[in-house]
This record gives structure tokens, sequence and C-alpha cells, in this order.
């Protein structure tokens, strides 16, 4: 798979939240466009969006989320312009430097309002977290990678199924409970025997919500 394709399949695993849906819709537009696979091409895989996929995911997303995809999409797939080179050699005796590699948290999101989970997804993704959606126990036990932070919805059907799952799969998970009766929620995580948790407003903006999950990731 090339880059804007990855490109393309990731920004759809965000939408989403998880990758079988995106998948579907990107194999139902090739059956109909007649093609084996995604162009390989920014520009021709554009095309192809916006020709054989942006109708279908208007009247599963709305426009609204299918344009704030396209623009992402867009701008993934533009040219990146190059650095200059250096004028002069880092001197043997300079001391080292950064790789300029940044910690991403891994994010699971327990949420099944499909909208507000894919675009806190989105939000979250760009502000350098990995997330994965959960709406089961079944669905986090399922999950390949280790998690660092839980964003969970305690209005959820067996929340506290789904917070045993968590505990089982990371014993040590950071959980963020929304929910606007925090009470309630603090005497079920409390009884559960969650150790990091923070309890957070319905509607809290996603820009606190990565600050939050940073706090959480090095505590």
């Amino acid at each position: 798979m090339t880059g804007p394709q990855r490109a393309l399949m990731r920004l759809l695993e965000s939408a989403f939240g998880e990758d079988s849906t995106g998948r579907a819709f990107v194999q139902n537009a090739l059956r109909t466009s007649r093609r084996n696979a995604l162009p390989a091409e920014p520009d021709a895989l554009l095309d192809f969006v916006r020709a054989h996929l942006v109708g279908a995911l208007t009247e599963e997303l709305g426009p609204r989320m299918v344009s704030a995809l396209l623009d992402d999409l867009s701008n993934e797939l533009a040219p990146q312009p190059q650095r200059p080179p250096s004028r002069a050699p880092v001197a043997a005796t300079d001391p080292p430097k950064s790789s300029g590699v940044r910690f991403r948290a891994s994010v699971v999101l327990c949420d099944t309002d499909r909208l507000n989970r894919a675009s806190l997804a989105r939000s979250l993704m760009a502000s350098s977290c990995d997330v994965a959606a959960a709406e089961t126990p079944l669905d986090i036990m399922s999950l390949n990678a280790a998690i660092d932070v839980a964003i969970l919805d305690m209005n959820i059907v067996d929340v506290a199924a789904v917070l045993g799952a968590l505990l089982s799969k990371q014993p040590d998970i950071r959980v963020i409970a929304v929910t606007n009766d925090p009470a309630s929620a603090e005497t079920l995580i409390r009884a559960v025997a969650v150790k990091n948790y923070r309890i957070v407003p319905r509607g809290m903006r996603a820009q606190e919500l990565g600050v939050l999950i940073k706090r959480l990731s090095v505590a």
C-alpha cells in the first residue's frame, strides 16, 4: 500500500472509529468504479475519492465531516517543502540533540455515539495520540496494543463490565470518565479499583482532553 493510500485508510479509520467500516466503503467504491485497487498517486486518489466515495460517505457521516476529511486528506497528500541543506557540518564535540520523536499516547474511546467518537478521534490524532474505539468488553480485549488512557462515556451499557475489561487488559490504565453525574461515576470507578482517573463533564473540548491525556500518560 502506498503512502497516499495509507493516509486515506487512516483518515477513514479515524472518521468511523474503527477500520472495517472504512474498508467496506472503499471496497464498494472499487466495485462500482470497476477498479481492482485504489489509485497510487495523490492527485488520482483525490479524484477517485471525490468521484466514488464522497457521496456514500456523506450519507453516513454528513457533509461537514466529509468536507473536513477531504481537507485533511488534501493536506496530507500535498507535497512537503524540502529543507535547504545545512551550510556547515555539526562539530563532533557538539552535544547530542533531541531525535525529535514525540511520545504518542495510546487512547481508546469507549463511546457508542459514532459521530462524537469520530470527531474526537480526529482531534486527538492531530494531537499526537494513537486512537482506537471500543463499545464492549470484547472490543477492548481484542485490541492488540497497550492502552495508556481510556476515555469512557459513563452512560454506555454495561459500563462496569467495560471498566473491568479495561483493568484486565491494562491494570495501570488511566481513565477519563465523561459524565454529568460525577458522584455516581466516582462510586463506580472506586468500586472496580481504578487507581488513576479523572472525571470530566460532558462537552469538554478536545484540546482540553488532549492536555489531560498528556498529563495522565506521564503520571
